[in-house]
């Protein structure tokens, strides 16, 4: 998950750089949904280890 998300950052800064803002911003908000995931995902493995 946490792979997923930095290649959704990278994405997002190719698109910026090339003036995609609009889809940056989708690859960014992406991003910060698959980052939540993998803490929610670390806080539950950590509940139940």
């Amino acid at each position: 998950m946490e792979l997923n998300a930095q290649r959704h950052f990278r994405c997002a800064n190719i698109l910026a750089e090339a003036g995609e803002h609009q889809n940056a911003i989708a690859h960014l908000i992406l991003s910060t949904e698959e980052l939540i995931k993998t803490f929610g995902a670390l806080l539950a493995a950590k509940k139940t280890g």
